[in-house]
Parts: C-alpha cells; structure tokens; sequence
C-alpha cells in the first residue's frame, strides 16, 4: 500500500464566477484528489484577493487553501488534472512533514 504524504496547496480561481460556479470548481478539485486515492482534509475559503500582477487579464482571484493527504503517484495524476481546468488560474503545492 502506497504510503500517503500530507500536502497544502493553494489555488487562485477566476474571481469573475458566480458563488455556484466557484463551489463547482472547488469541488472538482476535491474529485481531483479523491479520483487519484487521496483524502481532503481542510477547505480553507480565503476569498477574493487583488492579484500582484494580472493574469489572465484579471486583477482578482479568489483563494483556497486545500490541505490533502495523497501518494506519489496520486500527486502526479492530480497535478495534470489541474492542468485542464480553465477557471484555476495559479496552483501553489506545498509537500508537509
């Protein structure tokens, strides 16, 4: 059995979304983790935030903490996943001790 590592990520989304739009990606992302054997542990709803810099063309994102326990290989399939989602701007994964 695959032992799980415990990761914190922080992901910037599209602030333009409606309410029910930005629960639908945060829910994909939890399938995300789920689909690649994971277990979410804390959705943390930071909220909307002005960027740094645009991106995308966009001065705001909203941000969500995500803290997830997933193996080796479940963080590979995970990470490409997220690749395909059009309203995640920015992924930010931190590997926890």
């Amino acid at each position: 059995m695959d032992k799980k590592n415990k990761y914190e990520g922080l992901f910037i989304i599209n602030a333009d979304l409606a309410e029910e739009d930005r629960d639908r990606v945060i829910e994909d992302i939890e399938k995300c983790i789920k689909s690649a054997k994971g277990k979410v542990t804390n959705v943390d709803r930071i909220g909307k935030k002005k960027l740094a810099y645009k991106i995308k063309k966009r001065s705001e994102g909203v941000y969500i903490n995500i803290k997830f326990e997933i193996s080796s290989e479940g963080i590979v399939v995970f990470n490409k996943k997220l690749k395909l989602k059009e309203d995640i701007f920015r992924v930010f994964i931190l590997k926890k001790k």
